[in-house]
């Protein structure tokens, strides 16, 4: 899972935030059982400007928050990343997107779940933020 946190749209280099969490699941996966693979996929999620230009390019063209965006296999622009699905959601408060989150995973990923869980974490994210700032 990858959620950023700040503006995406036109931004490489910025001050938000990128959080991972359970990269290391995609060790149980077949595909990448590869070590080179596997190093240069990890240098990714490592690299935050990487993964800002990952989601910049996911959900470049996107309509906006609401609409999960999904790329998958050689779409990918990234070298690192032909080998996966990414599965991106934009949430916003406001006029602003606050951020974006994601699922890598292999291609033969359980498409129909992921993405409504991503769009579901997207819609939660959003409410939440949306409530707390109706209280300042």
């Amino acid at each position: 899972m990858v959620l950023y946190e700040g503006s995406v749209v036109g931004e490489e280099e910025t001050a938000g935030e990128v959080y991972v969490d359970g990269a290391s699941n995609i060790l149980s996966k077949p595909e990448f059982a590869g070590g080179e693979t596997m190093r240069e996929l990890f240098r990714t999620f490592e690299e935050k400007s990487r993964l800002v230009s990952i989601l910049n390019e996911c959900v470049a063209g996107d309509s906006g928050p609401g609409e999960v965006k999904v790329v998958i296999g050689r779409e990918n622009v990234t070298p690192s990343m032909k080998g996966c699905a990414v599965i991106t959601a934009s949430y916003q408060v406001g006029d602003d997107i606050s951020g974006t989150l994601g699922v890598v995973g292999p291609t033969r990923i359980e498409y129909a779940r992921t993405i409504a869980v991503v769009n579901y974490l997207a819609r939660f994210i959003e409410r939440a933020l949306s409530h707390e700032a109706s209280l300042h």
